[in-house]
């Protein structure tokens, strides 16, 4: 009789009892033996540390950087993006506005833009997320004279992609346009959502 390891989610934690095991969810209980059991096969792992090697799935090349550079925007426009460097990873750039980020892994954010301001008013730069403002990621600069300025907004923020997330950078402003805005966007996979605790 084959041994039970069944967690409290009704998921047989022993990869032998299972035909069509998941690598991801064979890898974390090969992790967790591990560190029960110490060194040693564990569960048909016959190498606990192949776990770690499974778990690992942002490469430290993961990167991305986008120019912005536009001579006017209005109230809702999304900020123009252009790939000025990569890394390994292949980040979808859809109709030039809107970045998808790959599933596994915790992203850096970092964006500054600067806009010439016409006239005395506010000017934000939104986080979109899936489709979703994200007002608590924004930053706001208000031109404080009558005469044309160049303000800066700027801002940084992490996101956890659980699943492919899309992310744009959408303009909030009261400004009936605005003169040339310029600026950029770096992405960063900093670690794996997956990650290993015995090593």
């Amino acid at each position: 009789m084959a041994n039970n390891f069944k967690n409290n989610r009704g998921i047989d934690e022993n990869p032998k009892n299972n035909e069509n095991v998941d690598p991801e969810v064979e890898a974390m209980v090969c992790n967790q033996n591990y560190l029960q059991q110490g060194p040693g096969p564990a569960y048909g792992c016959p190498d606990p540390r192949m776990a770690q090697s499974r778990m690992q799935r942002c490469p430290s090349t993961s990167y991305a950087n986008y120019s912005i550079s536009t001579t006017a925007v209005t109230n809702g426009t999304f900020l123009p993006l252009t790939l000025t460097s990569t890394g390994t990873t292949n980040y979808n750039l859809s109709s030039g506005i809107t970045v998808t980020l790959p599933a596994g892994c915790v992203y850096l954010i970092t964006y500054t833009v600067q806009a010439v301001l016409p006239d005395i008013g506010v000017f934000t730069v939104v986080p979109v997320i899936n489709n979703t403002l994200n007002n608590n990621l924004s930053s706001t600069v208000n031109s404080y004279t009558g005469g044309t300025g160049t303000f800066s907004v700027s801002g940084s923020f992490l996101v956890t992609a659980e699943q492919a997330t899309t992310l744009a950078l959408q303009v909030v402003t009261d400004q009936t346009t605005t003169g040339a805005v310029t600026g950029n966007l770096s992405i960063v996979a900093v670690s794996s959502i997956y990650q290993p605790t015995c090593f």
